[in-house]
């Protein structure tokens, strides 16, 4: 059943959506690669339409996905009859090498739930929000963030029929590196043709050297936004190229904005893209017998960077933490130095992939271009707004991917006619099938490892249809079971909560409650207990200083400390995160002398210090 949810998400929502609507997309391998990113967008669009007049179910998701699957089966069938198709037996070589090169992170990403930071209290959380038809609550990120992977999430969950299925939903968001990878081989393989030795060099070296990789099994939007973003920026390059193919210039760059539009809706830094670069690049790079035609793309692709920048996100630059974690007490100058720094001086492999790309544009008019337009800025913010993790630069790693690809390897001549250069450029010509195969080996063989170590030895044969069972192994260890039994799957338990992360794992399965800060002047024991008193929760946690919001979880060790009577510990394990349960007493609560005294105490120490004062 695993593989049929999989592939059923792959056919209804990643696919057959986009070719319902341009069903040319599949005549061509050098637009192929778009067609999830386009069905996503069109996933979108109906899953935000559908929200926001409060209709979105799982019967309604069926029959939307029923009726794309019909429409897009008979459209496909009259283009197979009709169009011109240009695939060979090479291209379809380097699609599948990217399936089976993607297959270990597939493997990582369908057995682990969304059990990570953001994955936890924003981005699966605001999609069970979508899936119920509630409010989005941003308290726990402090502004908001764009929606169109938590849409993407609830659509899913509804097409699947169940939020505990979470592992299949995750896995196929490999999809999105899929894409990102092809469109950029596809860009390389119009250069070089059949030499592709050396696209799987820089392949190699881009994701194990760069560190591309490591963010391709993650539960985020980034990797999202960054197949979106890659995706539209292949296509406009496709539209500058000469001799055009089939599929018509104008076509290659309105499917760019539709790709851009989804990129800026993923996440932020596509913004830029679809605000600045891609509108300027329409304007000034469109063909003389398309001119008015470009010029008019611009107006969809400001206004699709506008729709969410006006309007649910109008606050998104009030992110504090995430500014502050970047710049911190530094002025622009030192945080650029800062910058150049981390990401140049201490990671070299990263300076000499921007290295070759600006090495790479110089012969080519509309690469330059992207890397102006788009590469500079964008280097720019990143440094500036998100320089504390190479996760909010993986848009970057992956464009300067694109541009080396793309020139061919347009090097200066004192780099291509170097000895050691022409060497390495021929025995991968002789070899470059050997070093296709022996990656196919190793990646199939590290997903088998990987798919062994994530269902039997980290989580001892675990369902692979229970997401939240899995979520919690993360954070309560060997009594994850315990938790799911008696506390996950008790929709009728009062849980206090002092961290987001248990907010986000435990939000639609139990009743949910959090410290009422605003409520006390000062937030301590009798605080404490005043409020355990009032709600009467029937669990309660301490965790560790790394996922605290608050000095609750603090205190309600202390009060435990001095008075345990009414709080019975049910885990014991040590787990990432320090997370410790209690079982609460209600009875001994309310009348346990010891805490009544404490909070007596603590109200008259309070009392005196205020008259000292």
């Amino acid at each position: 059943m695993y593989v049929i949810y999989c592939l059923l998400l792959w056919t209804f929502v990643y696919s057959l959506p986009g070719l319902a609507v341009f069903p040319q997309l599949m005549t061509s391998p050098r637009t192929a690669f778009a067609i999830p990113i386009i069905s996503v967008f069109v996933i979108y669009c109906i899953a935000s339409a559908t929200i926001s007049l409060g209709i979105l179910t799982t019967p309604l998701a069926v029959a939307i996905a029923l009726t794309i699957g019909t429409v897009a089966a008979l459209r496909m069938r009259k283009t197979i009859a009709t169009a011109t198709f240009s695939w060979s037996s090479q291209d379809v070589f380097i699609y599948i090498f990217h399936v089976i090169l993607l297959f270990p992170y597939f493997i990582k990403l369908g057995t682990h739930a969304f059990e990570r930071g953001d994955e936890i209290y924003s981005w699966n959380f605001w999609a069970i929000q979508h899936y119920f038809l509630e409010p989005i609550d941003f308290s726990h990120t402090g502004a908001p963030y764009p929606q169109l992977f938590p849409k993407l999430l609830a659509f899913c969950y509804h097409i699947v029929g169940d939020l505990e299925l979470q592992l299949p939903v995750r896995a196929m968001l490999i999809v999105f590196s899929w894409s990102m990878l092809t469109a950029i081989a596809m860009a390389y393989r119009q250069r070089m043709a059949a030499h592709l030795g050396t696209y799987l060099a820089l392949l190699l070296y881009v994701m194990a050297f760069v560190g591309l990789e490591q963010f391709f099994d993650d539960g985020y939007a980034d990797p999202i936004m960054n197949g979106c973003l890659l995706v539209s920026v292949a296509l406009f390059w496709q539209s500058q190229q000469k001799p055009s193919f089939h599929i018509s210039p104008t076509m290659l760059a309105l499917w760019s904005v539709l790709c851009g539009i989804a990129a800026a809706h993923a996440k932020q830094p596509g913004l830029l893209w679809i605000l600045f670069s891609l509108p300027v690049l329409l304007w000034f790079g469109a063909p003389v017998n398309a001119k008015w035609r470009y010029r008019l793309l611009c107006i969809p692709s400001i206004l699709g960077g506008l729709t969410w920048l006006v309007g649910e996100g109008s606050t998104f630059h009030h992110n504090k933490g995430v500014i502050g974690l970047s710049i911190a007490d530094r002025d622009v100058i030192a945080q650029l130095a800062f910058s150049v720094n981390k990401y140049f001086i201490h990671q070299p492999c990263l300076f000499l992939l921007f290295l070759l790309a600006w090495l790479s544009c110089r012969k080519d008019k509309s690469l330059r271009r992207l890397v102006i337009l788009f590469m500079i800025p964008s280097l720019f913010c990143w440094f500036l707004f998100g320089a504390y993790h190479l996760r909010l630069g993986q848009h970057l790693i992956a464009f300067a991917f694109f541009i080396v690809a793309a020139s061919g390897y347009a090097l200066p001549t004192k780099l291509t006619t170097w000895e050691g250069w022409q060497r390495f450029w021929s025995w991968l010509a002789i070899r470059q099938k050997q070093c296709f195969m022996a990656t196919v080996g190793v990646s199939i063989v590290m997903g088998g490892l990987l798919f062994v170590q994530g269902t039997w030895l980290e989580k001892g044969k675990i369902s692979l249809y229970a997401g939240g069972r899995q979520s919690l192994q993360r954070y309560f260890g060997q009594d994850a079971d315990h938790i799911y039994a008696n506390v996950y799957r008790n929709s009728e338990a009062l849980l206090w909560v002092p961290s987001r992360y248990l907010y986000g794992l435990f939000y639609k399965h139990t009743q949910l409650t959090t410290p009422d800060y605003p409520r006390y002047e000062a937030y301590n024991q009798a605080s404490l207990i005043d409020e355990l008193q009032r709600k009467q929760p029937d669990y309660v946690f301490t965790v560790s200083q790394d996922v605290i919001d608050g000095p609750a979880s603090k205190v309600l060790s202390e009060v435990v400390k001095e008075c345990p009577m009414a709080f019975e510990q049910i885990s014991f394990s040590k787990n990432r995160f320090s997370f410790v349960t209690y079982k609460i007493n209600k009875t001994v609560l309310q009348q346990d002398p010891c805490l009544l005294n404490l909070a007596k105490d603590q109200n008259s120490n309070q009392i005196a210090l205020k008259q000292d004062n």
